[in-house]
C-alpha cells in the first residue's frame, strides 16, 4: 500500500517536469527567426470574476487549432475589446515545435 507521501512526491515531480518543459520551449524559442502573424476571430467576450465576485479582467475566446482558447485582457482595454472582431498574434516556434506568442493586438 502506498503512503500519501508517495503521491505528493509523484505530483511534485510531475509538475516540475511540466514546468521545465514549458520554460525551455519558451526561453529557447527561435526569437531571431522571422515571426508569423495570424489573426483569429473573437467568438465570445466575458468577464472574469475573482472569489469575491469583483470583475478583475475580461476574457476573449478564440478558436485556435480546433479548440477554444481564452485570452485575458486587462480592464483598461474593455472598450477596445468590445469594438474588436479579431486578435492578431505574433507567433514564433518554440524549441519543441509548439507556438509561442510574443505579442497580441486587437483588430
Amino acid at each position: 500500500m502506498r503512503r500519501p507521501a508517495h503521491y505528493f512526491i509523484f505530483f511534485f515531480l510531475s509538475a516540475l517536469v511540466c514546468c521545465i518543459f514549458l520554460w525551455s520551449n519558451y526561453h529557447f524559442a527561435s526569437w531571431d527567426a522571422p515571426s508569423v502573424k495570424k489573426k483569429y476571430e473573437i467568438h465570445k467576450i466575458h468577464p472574469y470574476r475573482n472569489k469575491s465576485g469583483k470583475i478583475t479582467k475580461f476574457i476573449a475566446t478564440i478558436k485556435y487549432n480546433d479548440s477554444a482558447k481564452d485570452i485575458p485582457f486587462p480592464l483598461e482595454q474593455v472598450k477596445q475589446l468590445n469594438n474588436s472582431k479579431s486578435i492578431e498574434f505574433e507567433l514564433h516556434k518554440g524549441v519543441f515545435g509548439f507556438d509561442v506568442y510574443k505579442e497580441k493586438r486587437l483588430y
